[in-house]
């Protein structure tokens, strides 16, 4: 137990709650109390996801977590961001709320913001109506909104509810530098 803890503290809480329940009702009821505290522990996990902020390696066109790589730089005028989670109406208003709280707050000028979806395998209907606000308040911000990373599947959806065409393409799996480059060029036309 000493070493759960150590690893895992969600999952420390979830043998306890069992443990402590099969103690006090009984092997059926204690099964049934840890599969009821493992729900709420997942619950909390979706409902909060890590939206981490990302920096390209120097001399490279990959980007990754700023918080656990030291040496990355940020592009300037973009800040890139990835949800560590699907994007699904339990955790849609926070990750819009977190990422426009952040623009918000940065202390450096912000032109373009990034979506990763890399880490986000499945978006249902009401992430895309986030995406939309999100990019909606982004552009009351005078700050455009892109997408990258996305597979095959949240694609199809993207095109389907037209979000694609007010946040611009998203191409197969396009990788984020791929998604500035372009921004890049359009912003250059439109000059």
């Amino acid at each position: 137990m000493t070493r759960l803890f150590r690893v895992s503290k969600s999952d420390f809480t979830v043998a306890v709650g069992s443990l402590v329940g099969v103690m006090a009702v009984g092997l059926l009821w204690g099964v049934f109390i840890g599969v009821f505290v493992s729900l709420l522990v997942t619950i909390e996990r979706i409902s909060d996801p890590k939206i981490v902020a990302l920096g390209r390696v120097p001399g490279t066109d990959h980007f990754v977590d700023q918080g656990r790589h030291g040496e990355v730089e940020d592009v300037p005028a973009v800040v890139v961001y990835r949800v560590e989670a699907q994007l699904f109406y339990a955790n849609a208003s926070r990750v819009r709320e977190t990422i426009l709280a952040r623009v918000d707050g940065s202390t450096r000028p912000v032109d373009l913001v990034v979506l990763d979806l890399i880490s986000s395998p499945t978006v249902d209907l009401e992430a895309i109506g986030m995406l939309e606000s999100l990019h909606a308040g982004l552009a009351s911000r005078g700050v455009d909104f892109r997408l990258a990373g996305a597979d095959a599947q949240v694609r199809r959806l993207l095109r389907r509810s037209g979000l694609e065409e007010t946040v611009g393409t998203v191409g197969e799996e396009d990788a984020i530098s791929t998604v500035i480059e372009r921004w890049w060029s359009e912003a250059a036309e439109t000059d």
